[in-house]
């Protein structure tokens, strides 16, 4: 899927996910939790930089290339991109991630 965002740049995602990055994408939540013990019950923790670190894997993981290239795709995206276009990728990227985890 190709993105052009706000300033006329293209983002390249993939439309699905390999199996191991998914898998790698669904446990890697269950990885960084913890469990706290509350009124005899185990809540579930996670801690806000965790949530961050999964945004970033998956930008990794379903980026493809930027403007035409694959070569450090996603360093040259950060690199380049503003605020609100990275917000326009993670819109695409969040929503597919969404779609594959009730697959």
């Amino acid at each position: 899927m190709l993105i052009e965002t706000k300033h006329g740049h293209k983002v390249e995602i993939k439309d699905e996910l390999s199996a191991r990055d998914h898998l790698f994408m669904k446990q890697y939540v269950g990885r960084k939790m913890t469990l706290r013990s509350e009124g005899g019950k185990n809540i579930p923790e996670i801690k806000g930089e965790a949530i961050a670190d999964l945004e970033v894997e998956g930008i990794k993981r379903y980026l493809v290339g930027f403007n035409g290239s694959v070569e450090n795709a996603y360093d040259r995206m950060l690199d380049t991109l503003t605020a609100s276009e990275l917000d326009q990728v993670l819109e695409h990227t969040n929503k597919k991630k969404e779609e594959e985890g009730k697959e």
